[in-house]
């Protein structure tokens, strides 16, 4: 099966690599023509080329790298990407899908392995294995200090997207307002592109919200790492900082376990 994941993400990688140079040859002989193409569709191939480059990246990362959080980003990065790259991106999300199972199902035998020991050896193991020790970690202790910031992120998402709706609505009637009775024509005729920009946007606030409510009530080391990189990105920047710090403590306690 591991052979299979690794065939299948190649493929993956070569279809997202094929698709970003035909979006962007097609997008750029649009710019160079007489300006008949709309501007909607050359944007959808602008951001569809970028979506192929991230799913690009996250294949060759997947292939060299067995982590459990690149194979958990792979998969967010292909399933946003779905409508972009036309579906493309589905080969690489079967890939990213197949590879996280494998990492969890030897990471199951590997605990049973060591639970399986004499106490002596299984000491000696336990130590020897970082990963083991991460998983065994009631990470809801560390985070009860810091339900605040998590909760202040949250309420800063609910926020976020209550503005971006409200622009969105105001930016759909300006353009129907503003194009001399033909903005519904217009909206229907390239809508799927505009609503789907849209869609992302929504989805983006949507995913910082969800990140932040999970890290109080099913926190891990990976969503907590999420939480720390994407809350700098989404402006929640409360859970990117607790996160951090509930990282560090728990490093400087597994240190000095050792």
């Amino acid at each position: 099966m591991k052979k299979t994941s690794n065939i299948i993400l190649m493929l993956g990688a070569i279809a997202s690599l094929i698709g970003c140079v035909v979006s962007f040859y097609i997008h750029y002989s649009a710019e160079a023509s007489d300006g008949i193409t709309p501007n909607a569709i050359i944007a959808s191939l602008y951001i569809g080329g970028i979506w192929y480059i991230l799913t690009f990246i996250f294949c060759l990362i997947a292939l060299k790298n067995s982590s459990k959080g690149i194979f958990i980003a792979g998969l967010i990065v292909a399933t946003i990407g779905l409508y972009q790259t036309y579906g493309v991106s589905l080969i690489a999300l079967i890939g990213f899908a197949m590879k996280y199972s494998e990492y969890c199902k030897e990471r199951r035998i590997k605990d049973q392995e060591i639970e399986s020991l004499p106490d002596e050896e299984r000491y000696v193991a336990i130590n020897n294995d970082k990963d083991y020790k991460y998983r065994h970690i009631d990470y809801k202790l560390y985070v009860k200090s810091y339900r605040w910031c998590y909760i202040l992120s949250s309420i800063l998402s609910i926020i976020y997207l209550v503005l971006y709706i409200y622009g969105f609505v105001l930016l759909t009637n300006h353009i129907i307002d503003s194009s001399g009775g033909y903005g519904i024509f217009l909206l229907l005729l390239f809508g799927i592109f505009y609503f789907a920009l849209a869609a992302i946007g929504f989805f983006y606030i949507i995913l910082g919200f969800i990140a932040s409510i999970f890290a109080i009530f099913h926190p891990s080391r990976q969503l907590l790492k999420f939480n720390q990189i994407y809350g700098i990105f989404s402006l929640t920047i409360f859970n990117s900082y607790a996160s951090g710090c509930i990282l560090t403590d728990i490093e400087k306690q597994i240190s000095l376990n050792q």
